[in-house]
């Protein structure tokens, strides 16, 4: 039995409680209407997703009180992205049913990381059931799958089935590592008739596809319609494409922005024959990996017709293997007026003879280029240094944007005289081109970056008071990383 004095306490301790929740009703969060506060918890989404946590909106916000709970429950917009790509500790399905109760009508995004998912494989398999029982309410999915997709995809045995409708994707980016699962048989998934046009996404516009390509021939969409297409990282010797089939898709895509593509056996085997144009008339950037041993793919880049291109990005897909630059001057032929930004990824840069009429030099619109991992010979930045401040004399004369990453050999006397240069002849009292701003990115991890060179750079930052911009990367770091 509680003693009168603690009865009294207790009394008091709810009066005090009573008084504070009066008082905090009163208060102006409280006076807001509910679409205002609504609006507000919208606000506090992440600009990107994070997972979903007990401790983030939108379930942090039914923990704070009922008003918010009810508000929160009542606001569709909250609800839209089912993101499992961080480590995840919930009931899957659970919150699943919960999204797609939550949200309304609107549509939805779906983001899934098998590795990141620590539910059980009965739990995955019945979210991926849940996936595709409801796949027409999501306009994104993106992330990874694996074996439960296979299997509810492909539970049917009879053959035959009603294509799954996604009447809303248009996003649909997803790496497949079920490969890896020595349950799967990846033959009898190509082969089967029930494989084919799976998911009917008529509104698709970007798709990416990494991994084995088999995913693509689940899909049936409108080839007219994408704006993005990758297809990289083939990990599978298995194509479920004939090569001639996939490339004839590439060239129905005539409204492709965004390319992105692994140039492999698989896609362009050596039995390849010259090819007729693939004219990507309204391509503005194109991303090649190319297999080294891949003699097929020097076919596929001289059927290329890319006028409109502005990025251009050429890379090996073995790191320890270079490429030459016959690969980019095969596209070079068709004369990029267009092209703004280029990058070549272990790629030896090194023309031989006289360098006056070097190809890239016709590149008179290029204004950034990132050199990664190959040998470029001196000669290149030597034909690179202005010899008068007469800027209609320059050697690509807009470029302004220079990185350059672990490049084997390099004079950086030459460098150093090229940037100086450049940007001396640029100063706004110096001539017709104004101000330009340059920047100028080195990552060197022999060593052979001296701090003498490094000293003149910031010098020069100084001196033009922020015109020029100089970042030495830590080494193993990205461009976007730390200065040393």
């Amino acid at each position: 039995m509680l003693h009168p004095e603690q009865k009294q306490k207790g009394a008091n301790s709810t009066a005090s409680l009573s008084q504070r929740t009066a008082a905090l009703r009163t208060s102006g969060i409280y006076k807001l209407a509910p679409e205002i506060l609504a609006q507000i918890f919208v606000e506090t989404l992440p600009n990107r997703p994070l997972g979903i946590d007990t401790r983030l909106p939108p379930l942090l916000l039914l923990q704070v009180c009922r008003l918010w709970r009810d508000v929160a429950l009542a606001t569709p917009p909250l609800w839209t992205t089912l993101d499992f790509a961080h480590p995840f500790k919930l009931d899957g399905p659970k919150i699943f049913k919960r999204w797609i109760t939550n949200s309304g009508a609107l549509p939805l995004t779906f983001v899934f990381e098998t590795t990141d998912f620590s539910g059980s494989l009965q739990q995955e398999h019945e979210l991926m059931c849940l996936l595709l029982h409801h796949l027409d309410r999501f306009e994104v999915l993106e992330g990874e799958i694996g074996q439960p997709f296979w299997d509810v995809l492909l539970a049917d045995g009879s053959g035959t089935h009603t294509p799954i409708s996604a009447a809303q994707l248009r996003r649909f980016e997803f790496r497949d590592k079920a490969h890896a699962d020595l349950q799967l048989n990846v033959e009898s998934i190509i082969q089967a008739d029930r494989a084919r046009a799976s998911i009917h996404a008529p509104e698709l516009r970007s798709l990416t596809l990494q991994g084995p390509w088999f995913l693509m021939p689940l899909l049936d969409f409108n080839v007219r319609q994408l704006y993005r297409f990758s297809l990289t990282k083939i990990e599978y010797e298995v194509p479920a494409l004939p090569p001639l089939e996939l490339i004839h898709i590439i060239r129905r895509c005539e409204n492709l922005r965004e390319m992105d593509i692994t140039l492999c056996e698989e896609i362009c085997p050596d039995s390849l024959e010259e090819l007729d144009p693939i004219s990507l008339t309204w391509l503005t950037s194109l991303r090649l990996w190319i297999v080294p041993e891949c003699d097929g793919a020097e076919k596929f880049i001289k059927a290329l017709n890319i006028p409109e291109i502005k990025c251009l990005e050429i890379r090996s897909d073995d790191p320890g293997v270079h490429i030459d630059f016959r690969w980019l001057e095969h596209l070079l032929e068709k004369r990029l007026t267009s092209l703004v930004s280029l990058k070549l990824i272990f790629m030896d840069l090194d023309p031989p003879g006289d360098l006056s009429n070097f190809s890239l030099w016709s590149l008179g619109s290029l204004e950034s280029i990132e050199l990664s991992g190959g040998f470029i010979g001196n000669r290149i930045f030597e034909h690179l240094i202005p010899q008068s401040p007469r800027w209609t004399t320059w050697i690509l004369p807009n470029l302004h944007d220079i990185k350059l990453k672990n490049i084997e050999l390099v004079h950086w006397t030459d460098v150093i005289e090229m940037i100086t240069k450049r940007v001396a002849y640029t100063e706004p009292s110096a001539g017709s081109t104004g101000a330009l701003e340059y920047q100028f990115v080195v990552q060197d991890n022999s060593g052979c970056f001296e701090e003498n060179s490094r000293k003149i750079f910031d010098h020069l930052q100084q001196e033009t008071n922020g015109r020029f911009q100089f970042r030495l990367i830590q080494p193993g770091g990205d461009f976007d990383g730390e200065e040393v």
